[in-house]
């Protein structure tokens, strides 16, 4: 009997051996499938990089008509993404146009970058040292009037060169209100900016491309709504309302260009109907005149035929009003001279 015990333990192992077996084969496919889905998202750390992608896969695009479309840069980071719209230029400046967009939101972990975007709020004196940056060697001015689109208020940067270059340098931020952001609602936020220079263009036609652009990304999330709560119908639709532009007035002289021909302004004529006074005076000067007629009346040549014809002339002439003028040689005047 005691020979026999090990042959029994050991047949008494060999089931245990057969589901070792059994789990390992199950087993196996979940941790290989582990490993690959480790794999893929170390993979996606490529996104990180810039790099170019398609046009159509823009998240904001120019107005048709508007700057020409070179290529789109994309950049994906942990907590968003950012695109270069690369547009352009006919400027003889140095640096690259383009209309550049930054998304706020929740990412996929596929398709994720490492590092992170950051958020930070979009201010005037930010801006301006921005605008800076991004237009070198051109003196950059941010614009104190309060201008909006379909979108929301922005603002801009303008600046000329002696060249005859015109920059403006346009930003905008989309974001819910403080209220509206509660309960994990509205999140997230949207950054626009513009590097548009042009030559020989006017302040108001590089404003066209803030009030024409078209942001077309978002996230797809529930959670993700940076443009807040839908507002209410304006009383002024249809006749020219939410959108606020400038007067030609408060923006600077548009370049002049030397092979543009200038439009030659004329100044009207102005007819000034005469007042009753005028009147008065002209009567008045046309009555004292024929008074001065009635003193001395000098008779028109042929008045008197019979003096005419014997050759004769009448130095003793006396008018119709009683006056009698003296002939030649007389000094006294008196009427025995005559």
């Amino acid at each position: 009997m005691k020979a026999s015990d090990p042959i029994r333990a050991a047949r008494a192992l060999t089931p245990i051996r057969s589901r070792a077996r059994l789990f390992a084969v199950i087993l196996l496919p979940i941790v290989m499938g582990g490993l690959s889905a480790c794999t893929a998202t170390k993979s996606a750390a490529t996104f990180s990089a810039p790099r170019t992608i398609d046009a159509s896969q823009a998240m904001i695009m120019p107005a048709p008509g508007g700057p020409s479309v070179i290529s789109l840069i994309e950049e994906r980071f942990a907590d968003g993404v950012e695109q270069k719209v690369i547009l352009g230029t006919d400027a003889t400046n140095s640096g690259q146009n383009y209309l550049s967009i930054r998304l706020y939101g929740p990412m996929e972990r596929e398709t994720q970058g490492t590092s992170r975007l950051g958020y930070a709020s979009v201010t005037a004196v930010a801006m301006t040292n921005e605008a800076i940056r991004a237009v070198p060697g051109v003196p950059m001015k941010a614009s104190s009037l309060f201008l909006r689109n379909t979108y929301g208020p922005f603002g801009y940067a303008f600046g000329q060169t002696s060249g005859g270059d015109s920059c403006i340098f346009g930003w905008q931020q989309l974001r819910s209100s403080n209220n509206e952001r509660q309960n994990f609602r509205n999140a997230g936020a949207i950054q626009i900016r513009l590097r548009l220079c042009e030559n020989g263009a006017s302040e108001k036609q590089l404003l066209t491309v803030m009030y024409s652009f078209t942001v077309t990304g978002s996230f797809a999330s529930d959670q993700w709504n940076p443009f807040g709560k839908p507002k209410d119908v304006s009383s002024t639709l249809g006749a020219g309302g939410d959108p606020i532009y400038p007067e030609d007035s408060e923006l600077a002289q548009p370049v002049t260009v030397a092979t543009t021909p200038r439009a030659v302004r004329r100044r009207p004529v102005i007819v000034r109907n005469q007042s009753e006074d005028d009147q008065a005076v002209i009567e008045r000067n046309i009555e004292d005149e024929n008074a001065a007629k009635r003193i001395v009346d000098v008779p028109a040549p042929g008045a008197d035929d019979s003096a005419a014809n014997d050759g004769t002339v009448d130095t003793n002439r006396s008018t119709d009003n009683g006056i009698t003028v003296p002939g030649p040689g007389c000094t006294d005047g008196n009427a025995s001279c005559n």
